[in-house]
This record gives C-alpha cells, sequence and structure tokens, in this order.
C-alpha cells in the first residue's frame, strides 16, 4: 500500500522520542489541510525488548518485537518500511517534538547545525529526555537531509508566565545568570486544546480564565488568560507538581539529604527514584496504569489510596491556579486519564464546588470531546482530545 500519488501530494513526519521510544505519525498534505494517514511506535529501545506498531486508518499494519539497539536503529526500522511505501520526495518535513527548548526558545524553530548545537548545551536541564530527542534529530537529518527539519518545543507555551511564577525561591544568580527556573511541559497540547476550546465552544470562554488538566503517565495542570500561560504545576523539570504514573511530583527538598545519608542515594540514582519509582507506581506497590488501580481499588487499599492521593493533590493544584488566575471561567480535561477516566475527572471536581465546578455525571460517561458541566454552573468544565503531533505538523507546516 503506497500513498496517494496525486500531483503534488506531500507528506510531513512527526517524531516523537522518548527514552526507550519513537514515536511516528505521518500526515496528508491536503490543500490547506492535515490527514492523519499513519502513526507508528517503536518501543524498549535499548532494554532488549524491542517493538514496532504501526496502523494506518483501517488497521494494524505491522505488531512485531525488532532489534532495536539505539535510537537510529529505531529511525532505521521506520525508515526501512518507508522506502517500501513511499515515493522519493513525497515526505517533505520533518517535525520534532523537543521537551525542553529552554529560555532561548521561544517558539518552532528550524534546525541547523548552531541550532542544534544550542540544543545540546540545554541537555543538562534535562538529561533524561534532550539525549534521545538529539539522537533522533541527528538520525533523522542524516535520512532525509535535504527537507525542513522543524523543532517544536513543549516549554515554549509557557515563555508568556510572568518573573514572579519563573523565578524560583533560590538565589537571584541562578535564575539570572545560570538561567534556572520554572520552565513549565506539556506546552504543545496545551497550545492545541487552549485553541480547541476557543473553536468549538467560542472565543469568549476560550479567551477567559482557563486551567488545563493534562492527565496521562505524565501529569501537569497550566492557567491560561487570554489564551497566555499565566502559571503551571511543572517546574524546572517535567517531574514536579502532580502526582504522576512513575513521577513523585513536588517533594521536599530535604528529602535529598536523608535519601543521600540513610539510603546511600547516589544524584543519578535519586533521579531515576522519583522519576520512574514514584508516582502512582510507588504509592500503589502494584503498577502505574490508572485504570488497573481503579479495577482493583475496592480489593486493595494500595490501589484505593494511591487514587485517592492522585486525586487530592489534583484538587489542590487546580485551587492554586484558580487564586493565581483570581477567578475561573472553564475547567479542561485532556490528556490519556483526563479524556478517558470518567470516575477520576469526578472523584477531582468532587469539592471545587465552591469554586463553582459542578459536573453532570450523565455527561460524564460520554467519550470524546464534550461539555461536561451542570446546567447553569457558574464554571464551564469540558473534555478536550489533544492531538499533540498535529500542533507539531501545523507548526512544522508553516517552514514549507
Amino acid at each position: 500500500m503506497k500513498p496517494s500519488t496525486e500531483s503534488n501530494m506531500q507528506h510531513l513526519l512527526v517524531l516523537n522520542s522518548g527514552s526507550s521510544s519513537l514515536k511516528f505519525s505521518v500526515f496528508e498534505m491536503r490543500d490547506s489541510d492535515l490527514h492523519a494517514t499513519l502513526r507508528g511506535n517503536l518501543s524498549g529501545i535499548a532494554t532488549g525488548e524491542g517493538h514496532f506498531s504501526l496502523k494506518n486508518e483501517t488497521g494494524s499494519l505491522i505488531d512485531a518485537d525488532v532489534n532495536l539497539d539505539t535510537h537510529a536503529d529505531a529511525i532505521t526500522k521506520m525508515l526501512d518500511w518507508f522506502n517500501h511505501h513511499f515515493d522519493d520526495g513525497q515526505i517533505c518535513c520533518v517535525g520534532h517534538r523537543i521537551v525542553h527548548g529552554g529560555s532561548k526558545f521561544v517558539r518552532a524553530t528550524k534546525i541547523d547545525e548552531t541550532m542544534l548545537a544550542d540544543l545540546k548545551l540545554l541537555a543538562r536541564f534535562a538529561p533524561l529526555h534532550l539525549p534521545p530527542a538529539i539522537a533522533t534529530v541527528e538520525a533523522s537529518r542524516q535520512a532525509f537531509p535535504a527537507i525542513p527539519h522543524v523543532a517544536c518545543f513543549d516549554t515554549s507555551f509557557h515563555r508568556s508566565m510572568p518573573e514572579r511564577a519563573r523565578m524560583l525561591p533560590l538565589t537571584r544568580e541562578l535564575f539570572f545568570e545560570d538561567g534556572l527556573e520554572k520552565f513549565g511541559f506539556h506546552g504543545l497540547s496545551y497550545e492545541y486544546v487552549s485553541a480547541e476550546l476557543s473553536r468549538r465552544f467560542g472565543n469568549e470562554i476560550g479567551g477567559g480564565k482557563v486551567i488545563i488538566a493534562h492527565l496521562g503517565n505524565g501529569c501537569s495542570m497550566v492557567a491560561i488568560e487570554n489564551g497566555k500561560s499565566v502559571d503551571t504545576t511543572m517546574g524546572f523539570s517535567p517531574a514536579g507538581g502532580l502526582v504522576m504514573g512513575t513521577r513523585s511530583g513536588d517533594i521536599d527538598p530535604g528529602l535529598i539529604t536523608y535519601f543521600s545519608t540513610e539510603k546511600k542515594f547516589s544524584a543519578s540514582e535519586f533521579v531515576e527514584f522519583v522519576n520512574k519509582q514514584s508516582g502512582l507506581l510507588g504509592l500503589s506497590g502494584l503498577n502505574s496504569d490508572m485504570k488497573k488501580l481503579l479495577d482493583e481499588e475496592h480489593a486493595n487499599d494500595d490501589a484505593r489510596r494511591a487514587v485517592e492521593i492522585f486525586c487530592y493533590h489534583a484538587r489542590k493544584h487546580i485551587g492554586a491556579l484558580c487564586a493565581t488566575l483570581g477567578g475561573l471561567d472553564a475547567l479542561v480535561f485532556t490528556g490519556g486519564i483526563g479524556e478517558h477516566s470518567n470516575p477520576i475527572r469526578s472523584r477531582i471536581c468532587d469539592g471545587l464546588q465552591f469554586l463553582g465546578v459542578e459536573i453532570d455525571q450523565d455527561l460524564n460517561k460520554q467519550n470524546g470531546t464534550s461539555e461536561i458541566s451542570k446546567d447553569g454552573a457558574r464554571v464551564r468544565t469540558f473534555v478536550i482530545e489533544t492531538n499533540e503531533e498535529l500542533r507539531i505538523a501545523s507548526l512544522s507546516k508553516e517552514f514549507l
């Protein structure tokens, strides 16, 4: 199956690399529209458990175990398939999701050698996320040397935050000289969802005081006013803020001393612990999958406790962000948990009635983008499906 080869029919490739995975999407450019035709995932990189899955609009094309020692191997596997199913020149641009752009990159940026060198300097700020992204950029630029490659940053959306929100309560030198600050993440998701809120439900609500909760394996929230980020829950790194699947969220800095002296943790072991062994996984001692924890909570106190703590922290952060906005017009749920777990939405909102958040339980059980607030509720509550890949494709298309 080759894609359509109608005159000038071109495709845009979106790459999203994780520490042990490479997700990709292919968008067909139809006049001014972008239409997703393929979604793939190469997982288990450097773990000895590599897997390649690929789907198109009609179903699964590939579901196979493969050997993936490096991100370059993943790119090669993807290209092998492309070479058999795409004509030369049909991929016209590659958009890359880059988790961290620091304070330097405030918008999507075309990748060249100078830009790539600057990105490598930022790796010290995101040692878990940037190295695999940079490896993917380098491998894909070698594979597609004649077309534009565009970096789209999860931090860019939050550059509108005021200094009082960005500055960490440490020394002024660390902020002004070393560049340490609250960066915020999930920005590509927030850009898309914020725009969809206005498009689907009107500029009056979309341009108001809005909190978006992106709840998935990684979780964060953002306070938005007039379409701009005002504050967010993640901070210097994606490990801060809310309780997440395997990440701790906010913790007392004094724990670092305890872990180093009592548990004999090195710095890297502590980073591993708070990023990959904490959150829902650590609290439950079972797993990081919210659906499984909900299934088990009636028979397992550890599962129940983990879910309760997750929802408690989410409610608390909504209250804090509401205070930064001085009120609230709309609350939006997105991300894997936010979009698909009506029990979690219900539990988070239960206790927010004092803010004016009241949801209709029947509407809350529906799937897809919708409003779930009760008639007459002071705050309107929505579920909006995010699409970070489409946002990356749209930003990258501007460089053609």
